[in-house]
């Protein structure tokens, strides 16, 4: 089993649990998810990663999608809510309306080189090449890298870069 399918399961099982028909708002700790992962066979170093899979980088597994629109949100430290949405919480951009433009790669070669395929380097080529001032039309100024911070009712919040 891949660890994509072992997140769905994880994920769908919880939803099961709580999800009724009309209910628009449930909330789950950390701590039922690795119940849940032991209880079907399911070994997931980094449990925390499947709440953030599924509030980044993929869709929810259509059992759960098939039921509405919902996103999984904070909820407190170590807890985590499903919120159902009016709307889809994705939205499509219509590249084909836009023209591209041209950019110059101002990243230095030695500094090219350490670069990554992660999100703290693409910030720093955001950075370099001034992509926010060209976005903004203004002139933006970088503050402060990995700001982690603990809000009461939400729990941990992050900031890549400000």
């Amino acid at each position: 089993m891949t660890s994509e399918q072992r997140y769905e399961r994880a994920i769908e099982e919880i939803f099961q649990r709580h999800y009724q028909e009309g209910i628009d708002y449930f909330e789950f700790h950390k701590d039922e998810l690795v119940e849940v992962c032991q209880e079907l066979g399911i070994t997931i170093r980094n449990i925390p990663d499947i709440i953030y899979a599924f509030r980044s980088r993929r869709e929810l597994p259509e059992k759960i999608a098939s039921t509405g629109y919902w996103a999984i949100e904070s909820a407190g430290t170590n807890a985590y809510a499903f919120r159902k949405l009016s709307n889809p919480p994705q939205f499509a951009v219509p590249f084909t309306e836009y023209a591209p433009i041209d950019i110059y790669n101002a990243i230095p070669e030695v500094v090219e080189g350490l670069l990554r395929q992660d999100e703290q380097s693409l910030l720093t080529r955001v950075l370099y090449n001034r992509l926010i001032d060209i976005f903004t039309g203004l002139t933006c100024f970088h503050i402060q890298n990995h700001y982690r911070s603990n809000v009461h009712t939400v729990g941990q919040v992050e900031l890549d870069a400000l």
